[in-house]
């Protein structure tokens, strides 16, 4: 039985699938167009301040929005400068990728201060939610600013219990290493990986496609997946 996923995560099944034993996937059409900035992500937005450097005192709070999309380092500090800008504040912020750690580094022009959310301090690789009274921040870690080590297609079939990955109960049915280098390539995967699936009166089959921190991708652009129930 052949199960197309095609813009979509889930399928109605139609008919009993009780005869089936395994699920594998026979093809999967993936672009490199998911977001590492969105509203779904939480990590959208930066607030900030402007202050008075005799008083101490910060004043004028507000925030900006970041537009959904995949940035590099480079692409993120001039969406961020052009939202500033906006606010007239275009030169009070610079991040920088800095090549040999894969950190970033952080100036912040006073009297302005900015303030992270820990979802978008994930991203730069800081362990810090403001840049309050610091001028000049790196990064603690590598910068999440990449395309995924890893695609997992999971799938709610699954018998997890006779299915081990990395020593644990897993619904995954298969892993890909992503292909491509730029926004938009599109590569084709398959897999002769068979998984058990449970014998229950499934109403519809689930799949989802995440990284290799188990955190859910969002395509946005078209994609494929093809199971095989046998």
């Amino acid at each position: 039985m052949n199960i197309r996923f095609h813009n979509t995560l889930r399928q109605e099944l139609p008919v009993s699938i009780h005869k089936y034993k395994t699920v594998k996937v026979e093809k999967a059409i993936i672009p490199l167009t998911y977001f590492n900035i969105s509203r779904e992500l939480g990590n959208d937005y930066i607030r900030y301040a402007t202050g008075d450097e005799t008083t101490g005192e910060f004043i004028n709070p507000d925030s900006i929005s970041i537009p959904s999309g995949f940035y590099t380092v480079s692409s993120y500090n001039d969406a961020i400068k052009d939202a500033l800008r906006l606010k007239g504040y275009g030169d009070r912020i610079e991040i920088k990728f800095l090549p040999e750690s894969g950190k970033v580094n952080i100036q912040v022009k006073k009297p302005f201060v900015v303030y992270f959310d820990q979802k978008l301090c994930n991203l730069l690789g800081v362990k810090f939610q403001n840049t309050n009274l610091l001028t000049e921040i790196t990064g603690d870690n590598p910068c999440q600013f990449r395309i995924h080590n890893e695609y997992r297609i999971t799938c709610n079939l699954v018998d997890k219990s006779k299915n081990l990955l990395n020593g644990k109960h897993s619904d995954i049915i298969t892993t890909f290493a992503p292909k491509g280098e730029r926004y938009g390539d599109v590569r084709e995967y398959s897999s002769e990986q068979k998984v058990a699936i449970n014998q229950y009166d499934y109403s519809y089959v689930e799949v989802e496609i995440k990284n290799e921190k188990d955190e859910r991708i969002e395509f946005n652009s078209n994609f494929i997946i093809d199971l095989l129930l046998e």
